[in-house]
């Protein structure tokens, strides 16, 4: 059934605009050259944000109806002005990625790469995976976060960023800077690519992207280990990247394949037993962890402070025995604390 839907626009400069003229069946082309005539930006070179923390509809057909992007009457959205025309401006970005490999049945194993413990070590994990095996990369991918944000300070902003944009511009250049959820949602959309990481500590795993409708996947693998509720031994928390190696060596990396089909789903599959083979292991030997027989998941990845990216979400640091000790934000997805009565990041109140 046809239903009218009512949305706000919000600009570059601070234009706003609102469109009251639409229905759940108008197209996302017709979106834009509305949004066109009123804002005077061409429509190929609208880029489009609805959601928080915000999300890209640009990556549908520009036949898609409102309603199966998932455009609701009565939401935002944020119309960024792109320097290059749609299906340009991410090319620097998605032409350095590896050929996406198909795994064939009953060979080959997932491996675990590990990368330097510089404080730096999600950058380079996130290079390795999406710009074909690069090595010495972090500051380029930093430079490649900040450059983002600048380009969009109404998408990422001070709420989002719990700092102001040019402030985090600085700040995420600081090689002592960790990398956290925040930079890895950006990474997904330089990228174009589903990001899944995964913590065998507490056989969690959460996804970047997967809403988007991007083609490809990576894995990356996330260590908190004791460090949080512990300053003594332990495994530090560190990012490394999870690959398939089709020889089957831990040791040779030079046949790595790192990007998957994001329909590959006997590819997640392989990566998830490695990564509860790995799970297993570390709860016999850390009396700390205690065995999951479940998954925890999340489609999207709660933003956190780039400070504290040791941390996927504020429950990273939870056992999983006790999931009803926080809550997930309705609106963003955000964990938060028991005894807070609205979301830390969107400040919706608690339902």
């Amino acid at each position: 059934m046809t239903t009218p839907v009512r949305l706000q626009v919000r600009g570059p400069g601070g234009a706003r605009c609102v469109l009251d003229h639409l229905t759940s069946e108008t197209t996302i082309d017709d979106l834009r050259s509305q949004i066109s005539t009123l804002m005077d930006i061409h429509p190929d070179v609208q880029r489009l944000m609805i959601g928080f923390p915000p999300r890209p509809i640009d990556t549908v057909s520009p036949q898609t109806t409102l309603a199966t992007a998932g455009v609701r009457s009565g939401e935002s959205i944020i119309v960024e002005k792109s320097t290059a025309p749609r299906g340009i401006q991410k090319a620097s970005a998605a032409e350095s990625q590896s050929v996406i490999y198909t795994i064939p049945k009953n060979t080959g194993m997932f491996v675990q790469r590990a990368m330097p413990p510089d404080n730096s070590c999600l950058f380079h994990s996130v290079a390795y995976v999406c710009k074909d095996r690069a090595r010495d990369a972090a500051v380029a991918m930093r430079k490649m976060i900040a450059d983002a944000v600048a380009a969009s300070p109404a998408v990422y902003n001070e709420t989002l960023l719990e700092q102001s944009n040019a402030s985090y511009q600085s700040f995420i250049m600081n090689p002592n800077v960790w990398g956290g959820a925040i930079e890895l949602l950006i990474f997904s959309r330089l990228f174009e690519t589903e990001i899944v990481a995964f913590d065998p500590d507490y056989l969690r795993e959460d996804v970047f992207g997967q809403d988007a409708g991007y083609t490809r996947r990576v894995f990356l693998l996330f260590s908190a280990g004791r460090s949080q509720e512990s300053q003594a031994g332990g495994h530090a928390a560190h990012y490394d990247a999870l690959v398939f190696s089709p020889g089957g060596s831990p040791n040779d990396d030079r046949n790595d394949k790192v990007v998957f089909s994001a329909a590959d789903m006997y590819a997640w599959e392989r990566a998830r037993q490695f990564i509860e083979h790995m799970h297993r292991e570390r709860c016999t030997k850390n009396p700390q962890l205690q065995l999951c027989k479940q998954w925890r998941r999340s489609k999207t990845g709660a933003p956190t402070r780039p400070s504290t990216g040791y941390s996927l979400t504020a429950s990273s640091s939870s056992s999983p025995s006790a999931p009803s000790a926080t809550w997930a934000c309705s609106a963003c997805t955000f964990v938060n604390q028991p005894g807070s009565r609205q979301c830390e990041v969107c400040q919706t109140a608690r339902k």
